[in-house]
């Protein structure tokens, strides 16, 4: 019994198959419609709140985050590189999963970010199948997801925030640039009064002028960076534009037009895919059976 060969398939039949399935994949168009519209009416309404700041100037020149080393920089490019080094280490501060879980803690976010498994009567977690309650660890990757820091060739630092709610979003993002500052102003009093103990003690144990001298110059430049750090509020960062809770028509997602315009783009190839396949498993039936 001699097989017959396969026939081709040619453009003019896929064309008649769609006929033939007409209401196939008109089904399946109406079917992405509706999930689309299901989809874009159960989204969150997510906004996005920015928070732009820019190194502090006077942290350059008279102290702040570098060493006194600073002072011996010199010139534009020095303070361009002592720009650039205060830039990273404050986005590296606040991506740091350190300062992320303390900001959580201090805060007390955790029944906020999962405010659906907090039960606001009792003040407690709600009971769940697995029994367990959400972690700061899980608070810090979730956080982490919804706060973005950049920086631009101009030096300025943005810091974005999306959340649901846009007033919070906006606190928590001027927030995070005030505990920044206190960090850091932190930190350069503790290290500025630590060099100055260390330099007195030196300073007792020479009796060469020169070198006398020079150490009551550090001790200076020290005392002038204890000083900025307690007199400055915006130490290291100053804000140049406040992050401003948007209005509630002014989300960020979901973008309703995008959903549609894809939901229109792919109705129809995949009904037409759908009718194929359909087509496909019939052909295959009837040659099985044949």
């Amino acid at each position: 019994m001699n097989e017959q060969p396969p026939q081709e398939i040619t453009f003019l039949d896929l064309i008649r198959v769609l006929v033939r399935y007409k209401w196939v994949m008109l089904f399946v168009f109406v079917l992405v419609q509706v999930g689309a519209a299901v989809y874009a009416y159960r989204a969150t309404l997510t906004y996005d709140v920015t928070v732009i700041v820019a190194p502090s100037a006077d942290t350059g020149s008279s102290g702040g985050l570098s060493s006194i080393m600073n002072s011996f920089g010199g010139g534009a490019l020095g303070a361009f590189t002592r720009q650039r080094d205060q830039v990273s280490q404050g986005m590296a501060i606040l991506t740091s999963e350190q300062f992320v879980r303390q900001f959580i803690q201090k805060n007390n976010l955790l029944p906020i970010l999962y405010a659906g498994r907090w039960d606001s009567t009792t003040s407690d977690w709600k009971e769940s199948d697995s029994g367990e309650v959400p972690r700061i660890s899980d608070a810090y990757r979730k956080f982490n997801r919804m706060l973005d820091v950049s920086d631009n060739d101009s030096g300025l630092v943005e810091l974005r925030i999306s959340w649901k709610d846009p007033n919070l979003a906006a606190k928590w993002a001027n927030d995070l640039v005030f505990t920044l500052n206190e960090r850091l102003r932190s930190s350069a009093i503790k290290e500025a009064n630590q060099t100055i103990n260390y330099l007195n003690k030196e300073v007792e144990k020479t009796r060469i002028v020169e070198l006398r001298q020079a150490i009551y110059f550090m001790i200076e430049e020290q005392i002038n960076i204890r000083t900025m750090a307690n007199i400055q509020q915006e130490y290291a960062f100053k804000v140049i534009s406040p992050a401003i809770a948007p209005e509630l028509d002014q989300y960020s997602s979901p973008r309703y037009s995008l959903i549609f315009a894809l939901a229109l783009i792919c109705g129809f190839p995949l009904g037409a895919i759908a009718c194929w396949i359909i087509y496909g498993i019939q052909r295959v039936r009837e040659e099985m059976m044949s």
